[in-house]
């Protein structure tokens, strides 16, 4: 406890540079940290999305006062349709939801983990079936052997849960069958102010086609503005930089965050080194001394990062998956060895100049 104190009074023996150098320390390791563990993620989720959508999307948007003016696709159009974002109470989670509700499906990418898709007798049967993200599992209930799941006071079968372990982007779905929605579900659509979102989606077709022949002159939905009226394409937004990119650039900008600060610091330290010369410290000691100084403010800035790692992470545990805040000790050993690399060329150029000047004037 006396080795803890008396290391804490080194931080603020010069107290605005042992602030200073507390501060960036602590600043470029939540930056590299989780700068580069949430840009990690966020790249997966990309990926991830990629793998699973068309070769060609198109949005549309528009009202429909009954499910009637909802645009219909037949078996032999090769596309999905898709109503995306439709708000819906949750019973189980009491809270309301975007759910997607798929109108027509040719082929589906969502990945599986258990159940299936729909098939054409429960379509033709019209019973209220649901997909589920895998978080949603602990929120069902058992009822004749299956799982249900309740929306908007009607219970819906659970046939299929769907999930991938690289990402949590499916974890939260709820996904619905357009011929199989009970009343409430059905109100909940045609009630929508802002009118629908529809998606058709194809690897198998150009869906500009699908909307001209199909929609196009038989229905009020347009094409969306935001997509300036032309065909959406695989992979259209790609991060700016891969992983190693933007790695490297966390990595400069660690080492100049602790680079400027250790100049600082030594800068502060020349006049305490010139009087532990006069009274006739040894060099040895002198390196010594700016040694414990320096390793001292990085223990207590360490200490000080865990600490708030603990409280960002309990407090953020809930947030979606790629802004969730992990901990991993190779950043941190990444981030000793930079610093390392650091004080050893600095403080070395430093304390080298400064006893070879010393050596000189007491020739």
């Amino acid at each position: 406890m006396e080795r803890i104190k008396d290391m804490v009074r080194e931080c603020l023996r010069y107290r605005i540079s042992g602030i200073a150098m507390v501060s960036c320390f602590i600043v470029s390791m939540l930056a590299m940290h989780y700068g580069i563990s949430i840009y990690s993620n966020i790249l997966k989720e990309h990926l991830e999305k990629n793998n699973y959508r068309y070769a060609y999307e198109l949005n549309m948007n528009g009202m429909a006062d009954s499910l009637d003016d909802i645009p219909k696709l037949p078996k032999s159009a090769k596309c999905n349709m898709k109503i995306g974002g439709v708000i819906i109470h949750d019973d189980m989670e009491n809270v309301t939801r975007f759910i997607d509700i798929i109108v027509s499906s040719y082929e589906e990418k969502w990945p599986l983990i258990s159940g299936s898709y729909a098939t054409e007798k429960m379509l033709e049967g019209k019973e209220k079936i649901v997909l589920i993200g895998q978080n949603r599992v602990q929120d069902t209930y058992t009822k004749d052997g299956d799982m249900y799941y309740r929306l908007s006071g009607e219970d819906y079968r659970v046939i299929g849960v769907i999930g991938s372990e690289k990402s949590g982007i499916f974890d939260e779905s709820i996904i619905l069958y357009m011929n199989c929605l009970g009343k409430k579900v059905e109100k909940c659509i045609t009630d929508s102010a802002e009118g629908l979102n529809i998606t058709l989606e194809s690897d198998a077709t150009d869906v500009n086609e699908i909307y001209d022949q199909y929609i196009r002159g038989n229905y009020s939905f347009a094409k969306s503005d935001a997509l300036g009226g032309q065909d959406e394409y695989l992979s259209t937004v790609e991060p700016i930089y891969n992983e190693k990119e933007y790695c490297i650039i966390i990595y400069i900008f660690s080492l100049a965050c602790i680079w400027l600060v250790v100049k600082f610091w030594l800068a502060q330290r020349t006049h305490e080194m010139k009087i532990c010369r006069a009274f006739g410290f040894s060099n040895k000691k002198i390196v010594q001394r700016l040694l414990y100084s320096i390793i001292s403010i990085f223990l207590v800035s360490m200490a000080i990062f865990l600490l708030i790692v603990f409280i960002l992470q309990t407090a953020m545990k809930n947030l979606m998956e790629e802004y969730r805040l992990f901990f991993s000790w190779k950043y941190i050993i990444i981030y000793i060895l930079i610093f390392v690399f650091s004080v050893l060329v600095i403080g070395g150029k430093s304390v080298y100049g400064f006893i070879k000047k010393s050596i000189v004037d007491n020739l």
